[in-house]
C-alpha cells in the first residue's frame, strides 16, 4: 500500500511539474487516467502506465 501511495504522489508531482498545471488539475488527470486504465487495461498491463517516465 505504501508503494502505491508513493507512486500516486510522484505521478501527481510529475504531472504538475512537466505539464505546469495546478495540483487540482493534476489530481483530476491522474484519477481520469486511473479509471480509464482500470476499465480498459488487461490484467498484465493495468499498472504498467504508472511506471512510465513522464
Amino acid at each position: 500500500m505504501l508503494v502505491t501511495d508513493w507512486t500516486v504522489i510522484v505521478t501527481v508531482w510529475r504531472l504538475e511539474s512537466y505539464l505546469r498545471i495546478s495540483r487540482d488539475a493534476a489530481v483530476s488527470a491522474y484519477v481520469l487516467f486511473r479509471v480509464y486504465f482500470q476499465i480498459h487495461a488487461s490484467p498484465f498491463t493495468g499498472s504498467f502506465w504508472l511506471d512510465l517516465p513522464l
